[in-house]
């Protein structure tokens, strides 16, 4: 009984491989059939891509090539205009610019210039000549020399290589000695102030104080000392308002009989 049963399922078994073999036979059959319609139609749109591509290409050259090439000469030349419009607009920009500056600041900067060199020329005349400071400041030295120094002084000039005073057209260091060399440095500091307070055609930078340290201990002379002093006195009470006049002394000088009447 169990040997019937399983020679009937083996047989239907080997039934149904054989139908699902036949099955799969007709659908090969089926694909290769499709597969070789396909092959035909892959190879008819091939020629056609083919064609269609060669007219592209044609037409590419005969239409749409000069197209582009139109179009880039357009295009460029449109940047010459637009290049040629902004040349335009920045001229009529300058222009416009230095209109503005001939209508209304040029006559506000020459009316400016005039009133420089008026002021430049108010300045130099107020300054004076370079010589007339020379000369100013030779006038106040000599005086002082004169009215101070001893015999070796004869006369002052202006040297203009070294900038300084001559002495007798010589250094100062070269021509006095002794007292009289330091009456000339007083004597240079005392032109200076002069200046400051003398009225002149011109304003100096001098700052109108004059600080002289212990004049009497120079190995001066009684009457050199109360010269000195006397210099002193004239140009700092006669200019009181302008400049100030500070001379230190020792509390024992000798010279004490000719301070208190001076100072």
């Amino acid at each position: 009984m169990d040997r019937d049963t399983d020679a009937e399922e083996w047989s239907k078994s080997l039934n149904d491989a054989k139908q699902a073999a036949s099955e799969v036979e007709q659908l090969l059959s089926i694909y290769k059939t499709r597969i070789a319609s396909l092959e035909d139609q892959r190879e008819a749109l091939t020629q056609d891509a083919r064609q269609l591509e060669a007219e592209l290409a044609r037409q590419t050259q005969h239409y749409i090539a000069p197209l582009i090439e139109d179009l880039g000469l357009i295009g460029s030349e449109r940047t010459k205009v637009l290049n040629e419009l902004y040349k335009l607009d920045l001229e009529e920009n300058q222009r416009r610019y230095i209109d503005q500056l001939s209508d209304e600041e040029l006559p506000s900067r020459e009316k400016e210039l005039e009133d420089l060199k008026k002021r430049l020329n108010d300045l130099k005349n107020k300054r004076g000549r370079e010589a007339d400071r020379y000369e100013a400041f030779l006038v106040n030295f000599r005086l002082f020399l004169r009215k101070t120094a001893s015999e070796q002084f004869h006369d002052a000039s202006w040297n203009v290589d070294d900038m300084l005073p001559y002495i007798n057209n010589r250094r100062h260091t070269q021509e006095m000695t002794g007292a009289d060399l330091v009456l000339t440095v007083l004597a240079f500091h005392y032109a200076l102030v002069a200046m400051k307070a003398k009225a002149q055609n011109f304003d100096t930078a001098h700052p109108g104080l004059l600080i002289v340290d212990e004049p009497e201990q120079q190995k001066m002379e009684l009457l050199q000392f109360q010269r000195v002093m006397e210099q002193f006195a004239e140009l700092g009470d006669a200019n009181a308002n302008d400049i100030q006049i500070i001379v230190a002394l020792t509390t024992a000088t000798g010279f004490e009989q000719y301070i208190t009447p001076i100072l």
